[in-house]
């Protein structure tokens, strides 16, 4: 408000600014600490570069080439309980309008749960109004926990959408009292609810124990943890998993249902991406996708590129 901003888009001045004089240009102070609630000290809002390295060392078996890769089976399957989920949401009654836009955030959100944090969010359950689904959202309405302790389920799409709105107003930080801003109210219950949430996915892949080999986010973060990393507290853990969530599966959501809409319009090139889905299963359901298959995928391809672009 009142700043000068400076747009950067030719390569070398990136390269100058994130790479090799990175040490000049610090993440602005006051707007991180607008943030400091919402995000804490994640890897988006980590201003010391000495730590923000030590948790990106940490976090990079995370992101390698074969832990990705072995999400694929999970995103077939959370793709295929989208696709139902659409069919069940437009057959529930006459000229029934679909949020396509909500459901692609549940499936985004799912597929994260599951891959990163290996928690279920159940976010397409209760959109399908799931019964077990429907019981634990009723719950999650009335923000009530287990034994005073963190609550069994939280529906994460309802509390992400009462925080992320009043959240970005708040980084703005427009010099204005917090309670002012439409939603502030509901954004404090919601993030103390998500905060809760997150302390159930922690503790509960610390019951399962981290010794299978697994590679997800959460579990190198708690491996680092056991093995005396002091940045890793579960304070820390925390917020990553909040920047996991915020980067990892509401931008993904929206290149998602756009493509969607996109495709609603172009009928003809929709025709021609469904066969070409279609011809590379061979008859086989959506869950049998392989990376091999993928690779056939060139049209599909070029249109989330094109979306994304």
């Amino acid at each position: 408000m009142g700043l000068r901003a400076v747009y950067v888009r030719h390569p070398e001045d990136i390269v100058h600014i994130m790479r090799t004089h990175a040490d000049r240009y610090c993440k602005g102070v006051e707007q991180l600490a607008a943030m400091h609630e919402f995000l804490g000290e994640g890897l988006v809002t980590l201003s010391d570069g000495a730590r923000h390295a030590e948790a990106r060392a940490v976090l990079d078996p995370g992101f390698r080439a074969e832990f990705v890769k072995g999400m694929l089976p999970t995103m077939a399957a959370v793709a295929q309980e989208l696709v139902d989920t659409m069919l069940f949401k437009a057959g529930a009654g006459p000229a029934k309008d679909v949020e396509v836009e909500e459901l692609c955030r549940r499936a985004t959100l799912d597929v994260l749960g599951r891959t990163a944090f290996r928690f279920d969010f159940q976010a397409l359950a209760v959109a399908r109004g799931a019964s077990q689904g429907v019981e634990l959202a009723a719950e999650a309405a009335q923000h009530k926990s287990v034994s005073g302790s963190a609550p069994r389920y939280a529906d994460a799409v309802t509390l992400w959408d009462a925080v992320l709105g009043p959240a970005m107003l708040i980084a703005f930080d427009m010099k204005i009292p917090n309670f002012i801003i439409p939603g502030y109210a509901g954004y404090q219950d919601g993030l103390r609810t998500f905060n809760q949430l997150v302390k159930t996915v922690i503790s509960k892949r610390k019951a399962e124990g981290l010794e299978d080999g697994s590679k997800d986010l959460l579990t190198v973060m708690l491996q680092a943890q056991q093995q005396g990393n002091s940045l890793m507290t579960d304070k820390h853990i925390r917020d990553e998993l909040m920047v996991f969530l915020l980067a990892g599966s509401d931008t993904t959501a929206e290149l998602l249902a756009f493509a969607c809409y996109e495709l609603s319009r172009r009928p003809q090139l929709q025709q021609q991406v469904r066969a070409e889905v279609a011809g590379v299963l061979a008859g086989r359901p959506l869950t049998a996708l392989t990376v091999e298959d993928t690779r056939g995928l060139k049209l599909l391809t070029a249109c989330v590129n094109e979306v994304g672009g």
